[in-house]
């Protein structure tokens, strides 16, 4: 399976073949976002779109927000659907286009069933855990 980046020009000609797995990914969040939004955010550049093809079908899509911290450039995924991390290889290509767009660590939130498994695939592992209360 080869990742790709997907330039925010071209954004259009893949989201009815990306929305299905971004939405998956959303599904397992707390509603910080919708579909609507990540697709404003893909639009406008504030997010990068990558894809999973095999056989050029797209298995798999993400949306990342690249954060830059004084010590570190973080790709945080915000959604991630499909194949994406399924094997270190895939996960390996990806890792490589976050490379290039100058990323120095990758970070999700996830539930703890989904951290043992990209765990277990990718040698991603639980750094803290996020708590949160209505205010």
């Amino acid at each position: 399976m080869n990742v790709k980046y997907v330039p925010v020009e071209a954004l259009h000609q893949y989201w009815n073949k990306v929305q299905g797995y971004l939405q998956a990914g959303l599904e397992k969040t707390n509603g910080e976002y919708e579909l609507a939004h990540i697709k404003v955010y893909l639009a406008t550049g504030l997010q990068s779109l990558y894809v999973a093809e095999e056989d050029g079908e797209i298995k798999g899509a993400a949306s990342v927000n690249f954060i830059n911290y004084p010590n570190h450039r973080i790709a945080y995924i915000i959604s991630l659907g499909g194949k994406m991390v399924a094997n270190p290889e895939t996960w390996s290509n990806f890792a490589e286009l976050l490379k290039l767009a100058g990323a120095t660590k990758c970070q999700g939130c996830t539930l703890d069933s989904t951290a043992r498994l990209w765990e277990s695939k990718t040698g991603f592992k639980k750094i803290y855990s996020v708590v949160e209360k209505d205010i």
